[in-house]
């Protein structure tokens, strides 16, 4: 084939193969070339030849450098090969020199900032699993390295938590390869640690009492989410981004914004006085900040439990649970106390349709709220071993 002349229009026009990767050489300069692979990623190269060996040196994708930099650029890699440099062996000492801390930041500022969440959850994974990395040279990790790490969060007894963290550093080695600081993704055919199955698990009368008793001793923001997940039922992700500016004290009402919630749709949820008795001690303690349940490591919201998580587990002798199960159990006991179906996937925000009359969506928050409060008072009930009064059951209209 004869060697194309290559320009921004020959860049996006030239095939790649079936597998592999192929580069084209330029007909004007020797040793310019684009190479392309299989899945049709595109990045201009140099190549050179030092010692009999032949030397690559990548710079850059077609997206982000265009033609005539890139020849300006490969002329110059091209004429220090000449004088006896070697100009790639001198990027890969650079890139071997960047750390992970550094990959991971740039990961969280570029790319996780894009989630619902902003990158909570990431943040947190890559805080909690992987701070020991840090100072490693990104390219210096190794598949090992990652099944040490997924090895020591199964061992704790951590299956599914294994599974989110190997997603999670998947993702940050994909974006190092992207970026050229990681030469490949030791995580990208790693399977998954544990084998997820849909869990059942609805915490015992007994449970509840030992788990809510366990978190006394918690400083007053740990035991406060805990709490109120137990109370309310709501996603543990979206508690812990409660803003004070979306409680209305005066309405005992909680409003989860759509860029919070998990289906992206904003979400009212009525308070109980026992939830809005909890708030009121926790604003009577705020240091200022915007967030209900502040993170002590910067100007965010909290964005961890585990440490907490295990606190609780030890104390209150309940060692099999998770938060999902919290949120499970108050589903079932709305059941139990006889609420509507329906009223209980609103209260969980798994609506499967928009309501938008002014009339509906009233009545939904009014049987919400009953459907809530009477879920508090039984909650009451167990932790203090009272019995509660008869109670009528709650069906909607």
């Amino acid at each position: 084939m004869q060697k194309p002349s290559l320009n921004q229009r020959t860049a996006t026009s030239l095939p790649p193969q079936p597998t592999g990767q192929r580069t084209y050489f330029d007909a004007k300069l020797p040793g310019f070339g684009l190479r392309v692979s299989a899945s049709g990623h595109r990045s201009w190269v140099a190549v050179y030849r030092l010692h009999g060996r032949k030397r690559r040196y990548t710079l850059g994708p077609i997206e982000t450098l265009t033609a005539e930099a890139a020849r300006t650029q490969a002329f110059e890699i091209l004429a220090r090969a000449r004088r006896g440099e070697d100009p790639a062996a001198e990027k890969q000492a650079q890139r071997r020199a960047e750390t992970f801390a550094e990959l991971a930041d740039l990961y969280l500022a570029r790319h996780a900032t894009k989630k619902r969440d902003g990158g909570a959850r990431d943040r947190a994974i890559l805080e909690r699993e992987f701070r020991q990395w840090r100072h490693l040279p990104a390219a210096s990790i190794r598949r090992r390295d990652v099944l040490r790490v997924l090895d020591a969060i199964k061992d704790r007894g951590a299956g599914v938590a294994a599974n989110r963290a190997l997603a999670c550093i998947r993702k940050v080695l994909a974006f190092g390869v992207e970026r050229e600081m990681v030469e490949v993704n030791p995580a990208a055919k790693i399977r998954r640690p544990t084998d997820e199955h849909s869990r059942e698990r609805v915490l015992k009368d007994a449970e509840l009492k030992a788990l809510w008793e366990a978190t006394e001793p918690e400083d007053r923001e740990t035991r406060a989410l805990v709490r109120l997940l137990l109370l309310t039922g709501q996603r543990t992700g979206e508690t812990k981004a409660m803003r004070w500016a979306d409680v209305d004290h005066e309405e005992a009402l909680w409003t989860i914004p759509a860029t919070v919630s998990k289906n992206g749709k904003v979400h009212a949820v009525p308070l109980s006085p026992a939830v809005t008795a909890i708030l009121a001690d926790l604003r009577a303690h705020a240091t200022g900040s915007p967030w209900v349940f502040p993170s002590d490591r910067g100007s965010g919201h909290r964005t961890s439990l585990h440490r907490a998580i295990q606190r609780l587990r030890k104390a209150s002798g309940v060692t099999d649970w998770t938060l999902h199960d919290a949120r499970r159990t108050v589903a079932t006991a709305m059941g139990d106390l006889g609420v509507a179906r329906e009223t209980i996937r609103r209260v969980l925000n798994h609506q499967e349709r928009d309501v938008t009359a002014t009339y509906e969506r009233s009545k939904h928050l009014r049987e919400m709220r009953q459907a809530l409060e009477a879920w508090a008072r039984k909650l009451e009930s167990i932790v203090s071993g009272q019995a509660l009064p008869k109670v009528v059951p709650i069906r909607s209209a």
